[in-house]
């Protein structure tokens, strides 16, 4: 879409219908001629129940705040693999009774920006229940970045039954997750960090803390970094 902008119109020429959108690229698209007309009106989407925008390079800067736009109230479904590309929580907005599946990177920015505008409550997405929140790499040596990360990607729907923990690296990079963090979430039934490195007995105990825990996936690094993935039939605790 970047190189060809009547691609663009054409979405915005079906917003009214659209149901589901894809966007796939190496390059950053800017989104906003998605989301604005050219003479800066907004483009609403009530029909759309999936996004997915999944763009190989960060965006350069978020967009510019849509102050009060409901652009997506019928969405259920909405990846972002990739560096956030709004300035304000124009996605969430209008749908929080909707949505029923969110990927989502963390950085710092993004942190504080859903923090102070409230975009999500304990009690604010009934629905929300397959959560899969992302480290940016260049965040995680930062010890405090990470307890941040994991305090704010627990509070998106602790009710949630599918919990994922990832970063952005596919190398070799492994992060630190505190499973204690997860002892209080007793509704997940599913969890799945395959990058976390993470300790032989916190595994033991987190499953003995999580009665409906049917399916874990996470790394051992005392047994030389062995995958472990667990199902409910292996799960002596339940």
């Amino acid at each position: 879409m970047r190189n060809c902008p009547h691609l663009a119109q054409l979405v915005r020429q079906s917003a009214a219908s659209l149901q589901y959108l894809r966007i796939v690229l190496y390059e950053h698209f800017d989104i906003a001629r998605l989301i604005c007309h050219p003479n800066g009106a907004y483009v609403e989407y009530p029909c759309m129940h999936t996004m997915v925008y999944r763009v190989m390079r960060d965006p350069p800067d978020p967009l510019p705040i849509f102050k009060n736009a409901k652009l997506f109230p019928s969405l259920r479904h909405l990846t972002f693999e990739t560096k956030y590309p709004y300035g304000d929580d124009t996605p969430f907005r209008g749908n929080a009774a909707m949505l029923e599946s969110l990927e989502l990177v963390l950085d710092r920015s993004t942190i504080k920006m859903l923090g102070d505008r409230k975009a999500f409550t304990p009690t604010s997405h009934p629905k929300l229940q397959h959560v899969n929140t992302i480290f940016p790499i260049g965040d995680i040596p930062d010890p405090d970045v990470e307890a941040a990360f994991m305090r704010y990607a627990l509070g998106i729907a602790p009710h949630a039954l599918v919990r994922e923990i990832g970063n952005t690296d596919y190398g070799e990079t492994y992060f630190t997750v505190e499973l204690s963090r997860f002892y209080d979430y007793s509704s997940i039934q599913v969890l799945i960090a395959p990058r976390a490195a993470v300790q032989l007995w916190d595994v033991i105990k987190l499953i003995s803390s999580l009665p409906l825990l049917s399916d874990l996936h996470t790394l051992l690094p005392t047994l030389g970094g062995m995958p472990v993935g667990t199902t409910s039939a292996m799960l002596p605790y339940h």
